[in-house]
C-alpha cells in the first residue's frame, strides 16, 4: 500500500497518523508482553510530544521494560540532496 506523500505533511492527517502509530506500538507490546524481547517502532516519533507519551505507554504496559530513542543526525549535503530527490520523485 503507498502512501500518498500530502498524508504526512504537516498539518494533514495528524490525527489519523497519531493514532496509527500508536497502534503500532500496542501491537509491539503485546508481542513483548508474550515473552518477545526487543521491538524497534520505526515512525516520527521525533516530536518530543510523541516521544513522552511512546514513553508513558510503555510506563503503563510495564514500569520495567527499557525504552531507547535513537535520533540520528545527518549533516551530509550529498546524502540530503539525494534524499530530497527521491522524496520529489515519489511525490
Amino acid at each position: 500500500c503507498k502512501s500518498k506523500a500530502n498524508f504526512f505533511a504537516t498539518g494533514q492527517n495528524e490525527e489519523m497518523r497519531e493514532k496509527i502509530a500508536f497502534m503500532t506500538l500496542d501491537r509491539g507490546l503485546e508481542y513483548l508482553i508474550r515473552g518477545g524481547e526487543v521491538i524497534i517502532l520505526d515512525a516520527t516519533n521525533s516530536m518530543e510530544k510523541r516521544r513522552r507519551g511512546v514513553l508513558r505507554r510503555c510506563e503503563e504496559v510495564s514500569p520495567h521494560l527499557n525504552v531507547v530513542f535513537v535520533e540520528v543526525i545527518c549533516n551530509s549535503e550529498a546524502v540530503l540532496m539525494n534524499n530530497m530527490a527521491v522524496k520529489i520523485k515519489n511525490s
